[in-house]
């Protein structure tokens, strides 16, 4: 992840990128590290599930279900799972460390 973002910290202040992420290297990491989490890790919501959670199903609640498994997750366990990060963020940290 470390490298992934470095490498291309520079949009973040490029004219061709930079309104894209906000100005903010804290914003292109962010979106770095969600595009990796779907695209190499498989992290992935239920979109059927979106606004009707089945409280009775732990793969409804849990993080567990949003990596490598068919039902995905949902905002109660997307929540959980993002908010560190966006607090780091938010916290003036302005890194995310993976």
């Amino acid at each position: 992840m470390k490298s992934i973002t470095e490498r291309y910290l520079y949009r973040a202040h490029d004219p061709r990128w930079a309104e894209y992420y906000k100005y903010s290297q804290a914003w292109l990491r962010i979106e770095f590290l969600a595009q990796v989490l779907q695209e190499d890790c498989g992290v992935h919501y239920n979109m059927e599930r979106l606004r009707n959670i089945d409280f009775k199903n732990s793969k409804d609640l849990f993080i567990h279900s949003m990596i490598d498994d068919p039902n995905g997750g949902t905002c109660v366990s997307g929540i959980w799972s993002i908010w560190p990060i966006k607090a780091r963020i938010f916290n003036a940290t302005c890194c995310v460390t993976v």
